[in-house]
């Protein structure tokens, strides 16, 4: 009976780094409300708010534009995201007229902020996020 009150221990420690490593390794949840600064060539930075929702690796929710709520779409794998929305504050001039401009933002994300950037036809966009924490009552 001795040996196994000494294995005791070392079964409770494996258990315990199973789980640990099992925490580090696992995906981020992007869902919830975020504060974001937008960093945009000849417009200057501005904060707003985005509102997330993440299902399996799919991505969906809408950002706060300057002429209204913007839906974006994307994905997150891993530790890699990507969304994209179309903004109506800037336009695209093509053969059959104007149309809102469509930003195609890639990056890596961590549990609590992430970082993302665009090329637009104004130069690279980057919108830096910080994950909005609930106010105490």
């Amino acid at each position: 009976m001795p040996t196994q009150s000494r294995r005791t221990p070392f079964v409770f420690l494996g258990i315990l780094l199973t789980h640990s490593l099992a925490a580090l390794s696992a995906e981020p949840n992007l869902s919830g409300t975020w504060t974001v600064t937008v960093d945009m060539p000849s417009r200057g930075t501005r904060s707003t708010t985005l509102t997330l929702e993440q299902v399996g690796e799919k991505l969906s929710g809408h950002i706060v534009g300057v002429r209204g709520d913007e839906a974006i779409t994307g994905s997150v794998v891993g530790t890699q995201i990507q969304f994209s929305y179309s903004t109506n504050s800037i336009r695209t001039r093509t053969e059959s007229g104007d149309k809102p401009l469509t930003l195609n933002y890639s990056g890596v994300t961590g549990d609590n902020d992430f970082e993302v950037k665009a090329p637009s036809p104004l130069g690279e966009t980057v919108i830096k996020a910080k994950r909005k924490q609930l106010e105490a009552p």
